[in-house]
């Protein structure tokens, strides 16, 4: 499961769009739809038939925790001039983007929320080498092949790695199935290198304590945040309450906390965004698409 599908699984399950929804509705004599776009790229890794089969599936988890007169309305966007065009109509109420493509809407949301975990809510990035393989510093990189796995969180990876190399070439790199994957090929000495986040990299030494007496992080990147979700700044009232309090309170319920562990998060939690400021700022430094790209300020 990528963590970006994670995020909206776990915001949809708690709005709970399937039965509770429409039985609220149909009671109020009344449409509350709550319009939620989703950009393709978010989910680019995942089938789109599977993602949205997944997230029906998993939207009826909470149902019983939570009575909102609320039905959510997800529609699937590509390409993202699309979402765009129907965030600054005012057509969606919230949408789940990556910075890069937040960047590309133009608009300054005033808080945004994000998947929390023991380890936080951050993505780092690591090269790892073998300790014995004869690379101790980056410029061993130079003509070498980087394995990585390329899922929804390396969407900054290369980038990250292209500016650390600081113009120096390396041999590229070659896409494997998994993290574990990578990091076994540079064990084994498959690989000479593998880009990886930190996370997988600890779960792996977790799961075999002999690749942390063998492998050794050659470089780390910054914290970086891929990809979150936020509502529109004009979107404002009892209806925003109620959801803001849904996704934020996840965790207190039993259902909420269930859907929370299958996902391997402890809680969602809101911030404001000017957390998201590293990472914008790494992208306006490395061809930021929204250059020229008139904004939207949040409602105050």
């Amino acid at each position: 499961m990528k963590p970006a599908m994670k995020t909206l699984l776990i915001l949809l399950s708690c709005l709970g769009i399937l039965g509770s929804a429409e039985v609220q509705r149909a009671e109020s004599g009344h449409d509350a739809v709550f319009r939620i776009g989703i950009s393709s790229r978010t989910f680019e890794k995942i089938n789109r038939n599977d993602a949205i089969a997944a997230l029906k599936a998993w939207a009826a988890t909470v149902v019983r925790e939570r009575d909102l007169p609320e039905q959510p309305e997800v529609t699937w966007f590509d390409p993202v001039e699309d979402l765009r065009t129907a965030f600054l109509q005012d057509r969606l109420d919230a949408v789940s983007v990556t910075v890069e493509e937040a960047m590309l809407l133009g608009v300054q949301p005033e808080a945004v929320f994000l998947p929390a975990t023991e380890q936080g809510f951050h993505v780092r990035y690591a090269v790892l080498v073998h300790r014995n393989g004869g690379i101790t510093d980056l410029k061993g990189l130079m003509g070498k092949t980087v394995v990585m796995h390329d899922g929804q969180r390396m969407v900054l990876a290369r980038p990250w790695l292209e500016n650390v190399m600081a113009g120096r070439r390396f041999g590229g790199l070659t896409p494997v199935e998994n993290p574990s994957k990578a990091i076994l090929q540079v064990y084994f000495r498959q690989s000479r290198a593998a880009l990886v986040t930190m996370d997988a990299f600890a779960l792996a030494c977790e799961l075999n304590p002999q690749l942390q007496d063998d492998l050794k992080v050659l470089t780390v990147s910054p914290p970086f945040i891929t990809s979150f979700f936020f509502f529109r700044p004009t979107f404002q009232g009892r209806s925003r309450e109620r959801l803001e309090a849904a996704i934020t309170e996840l965790h207190t319920t039993p259902g909420g906390r269930q859907v929370l562990t299958v996902f391997q998060s402890s809680r969602m939690e809101k911030h404001p965004a000017s957390i998201l400021d590293a990472t914008r700022q790494f992208l306006t430094a490395h061809g930021n698409p929204a250059k020229g790209v008139p904004s939207r300020e949040a409602a105050p």
